[in-house]
């Protein structure tokens, strides 16, 4: 088999790339290459191109932020090749569900004996989220993460937290409706004023934030979370147990396990957050895409 290393220099700077030694040593017998990437969508083509090429007989590492992993993991959808991820970013969230807080040495020097194995991916309009989707309050955080660089450099792991606060002030009322397809056959529907929704694949998001502390990668399961809109006291209270995964009992929240369904914002067009990406839009047509991804872990 053959390793592809992406490597993003856009993430974080590119400061905690691992140096080619480090690679050269781990892989030591092993047919493998390193591309560097400098601006987004080129990881996405070239994971799409080497697994065109050649088959179940690659794996292509992303290495770098979430962003990088959602664009190799959009590449890999449907396809016979294999996907491992580095955690190489600011947040590496996707990685603490994967690797459970491991570093890039001890993911190397295991890398040889990785696990293979078939993951889940969520699919929202015409993207994919392979960690977490979501609307409103967060979403407008993540926004203001991914365009206010300056932040980013200052407070590196905290500027998710950052840009939650500053959000506070204009970012707290969403009005949404929702109609949902449960895992045990129901069919719901429902709608009201939130302060954000979540559609979750892995567990963590926005630099360790734990929406999903049951969520699953691999269960063919969206674990859905929304909350109601809350004063500027309770989006405190809540962030402090949101922060850990410990929100699931509050009267605030309501949680549900679901395989699609459609969500649509009653104002104007709203932030969906994908995986650290943002876009803004009306509706969000969503399910869940089970086994998508050959991976290694």
């Amino acid at each position: 088999m053959k390793y592809l290393f992406i490597m993003s220099t856009k993430a974080a700077g590119g400061k905690n790339l691992p140096d080619e030694n480090k690679i050269q040593v781990a892989m030591a017998g092993e047919d493998y290459e390193i591309i560097y990437t400098t601006y987004a969508g080129q990881p996405f083509d070239i994971a799409k191109d080497q697994a065109a090429k050649y088959g179940p007989d690659i794996a292509i590492y992303a290495c770098g932020g979430d962003g990088t992993i959602n664009e190799v993991a959009s590449a890999l959808v449907g396809t016979d090749s294999y996907m491992g991820v580095l955690p190489c970013g600011t947040g590496n969230d996707f990685c603490r569900t994967v690797h459970d807080g491991k570093t890039v040495d001890q993911v190397l020097a295991e890398i040889k004996n990785a696990q293979k194995t078939k993951i889940d991916i969520i699919k929202m309009n015409d993207r994919y989220s392979i960690n977490i989707g979501s609307i409103g309050f967060d979403a407008a955080a993540v926004y203001r993460v991914v365009n206010n660089v300056n932040n980013v450099r200052k407070y590196k792991g905290m500027s998710y937290l950052v840009g939650a606060l500053q959000s506070l002030k204009n970012d707290r009322v969403f009005p949404l409706s929702y109609e949902l397809d449960l895992v045990d056959g129901r069919k719901i529907s429902g709608q009201g004023e939130y302060l954000l929704l979540t559609l979750a694949n892995g567990s963590y998001y926005g630099g360790g934030f734990k929406p999903a502390p049951l969520a699953d990668i691999r269960d063919g399961i969206i674990d859905l979370t929304l909350v109601e809109t809350l004063s500027y006291l309770k989006v405190a209270l809540l962030m402090m147990r949101y922060k850990k995964g410990r929100h699931l009992n509050m009267k605030c929240v309501s949680t549900y396990e679901v395989k699609s369904g459609k969500i649509k914002s009653l104002g104007q067009d709203t932030y969906l957050n994908y995986d650290g990406d943002v876009c803004k839009t009306r509706e969000i047509d969503f399910e869940i895409l089970p086994q998508a991804i050959n991976f290694l872990m």
